[in-house]
């Protein structure tokens, strides 16, 4: 990244650190997947992606999204109201899907369509909105490696779960217990380093009260925005589970994860340290396009290669990686990979929806995104073609990120408000 951003500041010293972090969990996770592949079946694979979906889906909204307005205050004391209020919501969310699954399990019977494991769901969705939290108050901090260390905690431990259950016969469930202790030991490491940070003194009440009310628009908007974007990107599995066999929502889920990794990887903690700085140099009526083009540049840059490769050879690259059984996986991971390119490019500054307060015409945006993908696999099931499916999904998901792009950038103008 040093080269990338050609310049030493303090700025390309904290995304080195949180890249640092990304990259040896995605290090992990490349060596750990192969094995994962030969201790699993891609039908105990399909069990875990389902319950993966859902914990995903759920987690993203436990915290009512409160997280992304821990950096906002300019008092500490707020920024900590805002993590109890985090604290609680989790907890209540976790609740809720507990009793979504057990009408899910009494609705299914005997059908075989809900594993027991499944109820581990509520225990992960409470682990990762409270290490999410606590991960924005330590960006708030500016303790990136702190980060680094709750990143790379909670990946080894899930890899380390993973294999080991599955080596000691505990299939698929040692997916989905490794998924829970990695959440759980992301939030120990960060917890330790700043304790006491969850339950907030009674006399706060009236202040937490307040806050809720002041950053309304994080639950009010930001909330359903992303429930409606990770039911995109998750909700596929269902769609798929529904038209198609348990292999093939295998496929799309093992695919997916390899080409999201760069997302991760790069685009996540690039997103960590601009969204604090670039809502402060927009507090201060700074324009920003020129800061967005180079971004953009160097994420073409980065990106390219990677993605250029998956799309004319991943199916060679997964049958060697992860096993002959897993050939299917490439073939769909080659076809999307175009569309998740895009992706690469637009994730980071997507915080400009937050910091313009566009969440409600981002939301727009991705409703029409999410119809479009699940038009596009229903059009494929259908006509007995999950690929047929993903190259619709391709098409629609590249003309959205080309309209992204372009209103992104727009967003990093200095408003004519300001202007005047």
């Amino acid at each position: 990244m040093l080269k990338i951003f050609k310049q030493k500041s303090v700025f390309v010293k904290n995304v080195t650190t949180l890249v640092t972090g990304t990259a040896i969990s995605q290090i992990i996770n490349i060596l750990s997947t192969p094995i994962l592949t030969r201790i699993y079946s891609p039908g105990e694979f399909a069990v875990f992606q389902i319950f993966y979906s859902v914990a995903a889906i759920i987690s993203v909204v436990a915290t009512l999204r409160f997280e992304y307005a821990i950096v906002a205050p300019k008092e500490e004391e707020e920024a900590l109201d805002i993590i109890s209020i985090c604290f609680y919501s989790s907890f209540v969310i976790a609740i809720l899907s507990l009793l979504i699954l057990l009408f899910w399990r009494f609705k299914s019977g005997n059908s075989g369509n809900f594993n027991s494991w499944y109820f581990l769901i509520p225990v992960y969705v409470v682990f990762a909105g409270l290490m999410q939290s606590l991960n924005f108050l330590s960006l708030r901090r500016q303790s990136f490696k702190l980060n680094l260390a709750a990143r790379i905690s909670s990946v080894l431990a899930t890899a380390i779960g993973g294999i080991g259950l599955g080596m000691a016969g505990l299939k698929p469930a040692g997916l989905i217990i490794g998924n829970v202790l990695g959440q759980f030991t992301g939030f120990i490491v960060l917890l330790r380093k700043i304790p006491n940070v969850l339950l907030r003194p009674f006399h706060r009440i009236a202040n937490m009260k307040e806050t809720f009310i002041r950053h309304k628009n994080y639950p009010l908007f930001n909330a359903p925005h992303a429930l409606v974007d990770t039911f995109q990107d998750q909700g596929i599995t269902f769609v798929l589970n529904y038209y198609f066999t348990a292999n093939i929502v295998s496929f799309y889920g093992q695919g997916f994860r390899i080409l999201k990794a760069p997302i991760g990887f790069i685009g996540s903690s690039i997103y960590q340290v601009i969204y604090p700085k670039f809502t402060e140099m927009s507090h201060q009526g700074i324009d920003l396009r020129s800061h967005v083009k180079k971004i953009y540049l160097q994420l073409l840059l980065l990106g390219l290669p990677f993605f250029t490769l998956l799309w004319f050879f991943a199916t060679p690259i997964f049958r060697v990686f992860f096993g002959e059984k897993w050939a299917g996986a490439g073939e769909i991971a080659g076809v999307m990979a175009p569309w998740l390119f895009l992706n690469f490019i637009v994730s980071p500054v997507s915080c400009f929806a937050l910091i313009r307060n566009k969440q409600r015409k981002a939301m727009m945006i991705t409703i029409i995104e999410i119809i479009l993908r699940f038009s596009a696999i229903i059009i494929g099931g259908i006509y007995g073609s999950y690929m047929l499916g993903f190259k619709l999904l391709t098409i629609a998901g590249c003309g959205i990120m080309i309209y992204a792009l372009i209103w992104y950038y727009q967003l990093s103008a200095v408003p004519k408000t300001e202007i005047a």
